[in-house]
């Protein structure tokens, strides 16, 4: 167990926030998640939240509550919503911040800090990436669909955001969520960043599982094509990711066939008919090679498409 009780909040009830919650719960922590949907949170309060893996069902009841406001500071804010909801939760956020409160984002795509750098100082911002495979039944229920690491790394390091960070390991690994630490955390964002690039709108689009992609010639070429763009820009950025195209080509096609079976959370977004994160993830590589002057036609037409595809019928 941690040495000190923190007071942890995981923002979002989704299929990770929840997946995160049951973990935190069971290992005894003080964990609670905020719900902007009043109902939701009262039926999660009453029937806990379920966890079903490999045969077992697990069971937790950790609070949670609609309403930011009396809930005092948190320790930890654990960022789990779409990242197009980051601005729309920022005032929830602020009655749960201190003056030592870490806001941690282990959302999909790149940018998130700049949105959170509105309301907490960059010294006090998380950011990380997990493989963690989850997917949400119905609420408060959540197939586990495989075990993952998480990596996690300080926007500013300074002497305390590290300290803060190595804490929060401690929690994770403590609650059997496999966590490490990056000193460089971008490198491991924009690693994901690129296997999403080269995944989530092609399935999303063409409704076919992660294994799909690179059963067919066509649907290569797509990804190949993406992944490189997306590498250029990381190039002129001057990030050393450590990989050639081909060991990009070789990261991305690996993740799909370890995740042969699963449906991309876009893909899932999409037949829901919910908003995507194209905006953070092939959206974002296009806004950037627009500023560095590289061409990503890829990207900005797999990025018009899946807006199309959002359009209200």
């Amino acid at each position: 167990m941690p040495q000190k009780e923190c007071r942890l909040t995981i923002v979002g009830p989704g299929a990770m926030g929840c997946l995160l919650g049951v973990h935190l719960w069971k290992a005894g922590n003080k964990v609670s998640i905020l719900d902007h949907r009043v109902e939701r949170a009262k039926l999660l309060s009453s029937t806990g939240i379920r966890v079903e893996r490999a045969g077992e069902t697990i069971e937790a009841f950790p609070e949670v509550l609609a309403n930011s406001t009396g809930m005092g500071v948190r320790d930890f804010i654990i960022v789990l919503v779409k990242s197009h909801q980051n601005e729309r939760v920022l005032p929830y956020l602020d009655p749960m911040i201190g003056k030592d409160t870490m806001i941690v984002s282990l959302q999909n795509g790149i940018g998130h800090e700049r949105i959170f750098r509105r309301i907490i100082p960059a010294e006090r911002i998380i950011l990380g990436v997990t493989s963690q495979g989850a997917t949400l039944i119905s609420p408060g229920i959540v197939r586990h669909a495989g075990q993952g690491k998480t990596v996690l790394g300080v926007v500013k390091k300074d002497t305390m955001g590290i300290r803060r960070v190595h804490e929060l390991i401690e929690i994770f690994n403590n609650a059997e969520w496999n966590c490490e630490y990056a000193d460089d955390i971008y490198v491991a964002i924009w690693k994901k960043l690129i296997v999403n690039v080269g995944i989530n709108a092609i399935t999303a689009l063409c409704r076919i599982k992660n294994g799909q992609v690179i059963d067919h010639p066509e649907g290569l070429k797509l990804q190949r094509a993406a992944v490189k763009e997306a590498l250029e820009v990381a190039r002129r950025l001057g990030l050393s990711l450590g990989m050639d195209e081909k060991k990009a080509f070789d990261m991305v096609e690996m993740v799909c066939t370890r995740t042969a079976n699963n449906f991309s959370s876009m893909f899932q977004d999409i037949l829901e008919g919910r908003k995507t994160e194209i905006d953070f993830i092939n959206g974002a590589i296009t806004r950037l090679g627009k500023r560095l002057d590289v061409a990503t036609p890829v990207n900005e037409c797999l990025t018009w498409l899946i807006r199309l595809n959002t359009v209200k019928k």
